[in-house]
């Protein structure tokens, strides 16, 4: 799934080989966040998204993205730069 925060801030972190964690993006009011790679490949994430505040998100599914993007072309516009 993706994600756009209305409210609040979130983080996106993995956990390596040698159990530490790694920040690899946060995201505050009017941002997207989703694990990219899962999202484009459809396997499971390897990251974990966390709210680190009361938060309050819209959140699509790849599959009424897809159809977002096939039926607005403002979404496949702004797709390309969420990649």
């Amino acid at each position: 799934s993706i994600a756009f925060v209305v409210r609040g801030c979130l983080r996106l972190y993995r956990i390596d080989d040698e159990g530490e964690e790694h920040v690899l993006r946060f995201a505050v009011e009017n941002w997207w966040i989703n694990d990219a790679e899962s999202f484009r490949t459809g396997l499971p994430a390897q990251g974990n998204i966390e709210a680190l505040e009361d938060t309050h998100v819209l959140l699509w599914a790849h599959a009424d993205w897809e159809r977002l993007k096939r039926d607005i072309p403002a979404f496949y516009a702004l797709d390309s730069h969420l990649a």
